[in-house]
This record gives C-alpha cells, sequence and structure tokens, in this order.
C-alpha cells in the first residue's frame, strides 16, 4: 500500500466523525426555540483585537439576575412581545424567573448559565464580524439584538446579530 492510501485511510474516520459531529449540532440549531434576546455595553475596541465583539445580555433592567455565583444558575425566559419590527416574527424574550438550576420550575424556555460577580454568562456573549464590518459597527450606537437558538438543555447558541433590528449583514457597506 503506497503512503497516499495510508493518508486517506488513516484521516477519513477523523473527517467522518467530524462531519457527523456538525450534522448533529444543525440539527440541534435547527430544532432550538429561535428568538430574539436585548444585548448592550458593547465596546468597538473590541474589534481592534480581534473579530469578535462582545456585550452583555439584558434579560431584566430592573433585577440582578445574579444571586449565587458558586452554582449553575438558570432563568426562565418569556416572551416580551411578538417582535413584528424584526427580519422575522419571533419573541422577544425576557426573564420570568432565576434562581439556581437544582431550584428551577417546569419552564419551557430557560437560559443556563453562571454569575460572575452581578452578570449572568450564558456562553453567548461574543459574536464573531467579519473585517470588512468592523468600521460600520464601531459607530452604530444600540439597540442591540441577538438571534439565539436555545436548545432544550439550556445552552443557547447565537445565530446573529442584529442592530436597529436589522442584520449587521444588511449594514451599508458603500464607502
Amino acid at each position: 500500500m503506497n503512503r497516499a492510501a495510508k493518508v486517506v485511510i488513516l484521516t477519513m474516520p477523523g473527517l467522518i466523525y467530524l462531519g457527523m459531529w456538525v450534522m448533529h449540532l444543525e440539527k440541534q440549531i435547527a430544532e432550538g426555540t429561535q428568538a430574539y434576546i436585548e444585548v448592550a455595553g458593547y465596546d468597538p475596541r473590541d474589534l481592534f483585537s480581534g473579530h469578535y465583539i462582545q456585550y452583555r445580555l439584558v434579560l431584566d433592567k430592573q433585577r440582578n439576575l445574579c444571586e449565587d455565583d458558586r452554582v449553575l444558575n438558570c432563568i426562565c425566559l418569556k416572551s416580551k412581545a411578538e417582535s413584528e419590527t424584526f427580519p422575522e416574527p419571533l419573541p422577544l424574550l425576557v426573564a420570568d424567573w432565576n434562581k439556581t438550576c437544582a431550584s428551577k420550575p417546569a419552564c419551557s424556555t430557560f437560559l443556563k448559565g453562571k454569575c460572575q460577580g452581578n452578570s449572568f454568562l450564558a456562553g453567548v456573549e461574543r459574536f464573531y464580524i467579519p473585517e470588512i464590518y468592523q468600521d460600520d459597527l464601531a459607530r452604530l450606537p444600540e439597540p442591540s439584538f441577538i438571534k439565539v437558538s436555545l436548545l432544550p438543555d439550556g445552552r443557547a447558541i447565537a445565530r446573529d446579530l442584529l442592530i436597529h433590528r436589522k442584520s449587521f449583514k444588511e449594514l451599508n457597506l458603500e464607502k
């Protein structure tokens, strides 16, 4: 058996596994609950240090959602309003209940995360932005939103970043 055939045979299991893993993730995302969550506080300087923009989730403006930073926390989410002014008619979610995941009531839509100080971190606090959008995003104010897919186990996956209720991909790129 020649060297090229051995390389192909040895790399195939890894490629097959990678392909199956990607298909599994895409299936989870497609079956998750699609919704919008408001975000705030991003620093445009983040774009100069890389292509990720960092922000914080705005789930409740009135109260602190973090009571215990030693354990896993859950936030039950409810629809604030139908979001007709968004590109897709999906709900805009806000916090309905928050405590430790061990004491979580039966809520169908929830977000699992950890508390760091007074900040609830769900793992979706950064979003990849291609370099061609950096200058436009450095000048845009809030309100901003992320489109998420909420999985049944409480994880969330960020799908899109919306600025002024439009996808960042629709920004005017003419210079």
